[in-house]
């Protein structure tokens, strides 16, 4: 699994740099968008982080085209309203960038922002009213996690793997939570798979339910999931 990770202590000692003029106006502007309407979350695997600039991140490692990054004020008004972390923090000690806008759903307008910080990597979907405001968000894609714990003496479990698609007024998810034993090598990992499908309501908000479970074993190739 590639999480997109930068050196984050290394933003202590930069600016807020890569504002825009989108503050302007109500809505992020579509050119300040690497992509349109996405189909899936799989796009990750292709993000490159950049050797030189720790804030700057790329659709692809051949470095022709970097997502536009969220300055201080943008990340109190999009990301901040969103998540249970200390607003400084948020804007100090995170990077968000703007990955793709999608479709108007009942009159709100979701925009997908990757944000990463220390023990943090996350694609998030936010709808936005007419205002720019956001009005509800759903984590598509990662999360916070600090990385392998102990289950038991015997078993780790590993950060969990999710990935969303979308389909109109529905997302579509799966999260595999991947253990292994600490006292073999070579053997297959436990892998718990879970499906959901969440609907997007008329008022913004999101209703999950899970679809469907199962456990098996095999290898994982984190590159791959």
């Amino acid at each position: 699994m590639k999480y997109f990770l930068p050196l984050f202590a290394a933003l202590t000692l930069i600016g807020c740099s890569g504002s825009t003029d989108e503050t302007s106006s109500a809505l992020p502007a579509d050119s300040l968008f690497a992509f349109k309407n996405i189909k899936n979350t799989l796009l990750v695997h292709n993000f490159h982080w950049d050797d030189e600039d720790v804030s700057r991140l790329w659709t692809d490692s051949t470095k022709q085209k970097s997502f536009v990054r969220l300055d201080s004020n943008q990340m109190r008004k999009y990301i901040v309203p969103l998540l249970d972390i200390d607003s400084d923090y948020v804007v100090e000690y995170m990077v968000a960038h703007l990955i793709s806008n999608q479709d108007t759903i009942n009159g709100l307008t979701p925009i997908i922002v990757s944000l990463n910080g220390d023990d943090y990597s996350a694609l998030i979907y936010i709808l936005l009213n007419k205002d720019g405001k956001p009005v509800s968000h759903f984590m598509l894609h990662g999360g916070e996690c600090a990385g392998p714990g102990d289950v038991n003496d015997s078993l780790i479990s590993f950060c969990p793997i999710k990935h969303s698609y979308f389909e109109g007024d529905k997302i579509k998810s799966y999260e595999l939570k991947v253990y292994e034993r600490v006292d073999t090598s070579g053997i297959p990992h436990t892998i718990d798979s879970i499906c959901f499908q969440t609907s997007i309501k008329p008022d913004g908000t999101f209703e999950t339910k899970q679809t469907d479970s199962i456990r098996y074993k095999r290898m994982v190739d984190w590159s791959k999931e």
